[in-house]
């Protein structure tokens, strides 16, 4: 059976030509995560960037004649930074999700075991049924979007330290947000101890 499917858009068979993209996937699926996860709308629409491969990244700025170079990650500087590298595959990139679920399981001694670190569970988001799927998912967006204004910032090197703040701020406006209050605590659980602490 081919995995490309032959209602994709063009981003859509972009993506399913990768060679890591060994699987058929639904599409809507992947589009629903930001809708039920998120509500901010700049970063739903940062998510549906990612999808639709139009955020800007060196190889895409040196491919539209926009920049002459480099084109090499901004991080790690040994690949060319496309996409699935910014997000993925960079070395600097992966350790900031191996250290967010490090700290959610310390936290909150959350079984982090299902959220297997491959390029769809992070470009695109985790189907899987699970405890805080939602918060998890929205977490994994907020580190991308760590990842790219560090990248845009050309902050070469992020720290996990400066990631955990920025998200920690960003669901402290959650909370503050969202009425009622119990809407707040359905979607983190005990994962929102690990974010919102003593501001409980």
């Amino acid at each position: 059976m081919s995995k490309i499917n032959k209602t994709s858009n063009s981003s859509e068979l972009n993506w399913e030509k990768k060679e890591w993209f060994d699987r058929v996937v639904t599409w809507e699926k992947y589009y629903e995560i930001p809708h039920i996860s998120i509500p901010e709308s700049e970063l739903k629409s940062f998510q549906y960037s990612i999808i639709h491969r139009s955020i800007y990244t060196n190889s895409k700025l040196v491919k539209a004649k926009i920049i002459s170079g480099p084109i090499r990650c901004t991080f790690c500087n040994i690949d060319d930074e496309n996409i699935e590298h910014l997000f993925f595959f960079c070395p600097k990139a992966r350790t900031l999700y191996m250290q967010l679920l490090d700290y959610i399981k310390s936290e909150t001694n959350f079984d982090t075991s299902a959220l297997v670190l491959n390029p769809f569970n992070i470009l695109f988001g985790f189907l899987i049924d699970i405890e805080c799927i939602n918060a998890i998912n929205h977490l994994f967006i907020l580190t991308k979007r760590f990842i790219y204004i560090c990248r845009c910032k050309n902050e070469t090197d992020p720290t996990f330290g400066n990631l955990l703040k920025f998200i920690k701020f960003k669901i402290k406006l959650e909370k503050m947000s969202v009425s009622p209050t119990e809407n707040f605590d359905k979607k983190w659980g005990r994962l929102g101890q690990a974010f919102v602490g003593g501001d409980n």
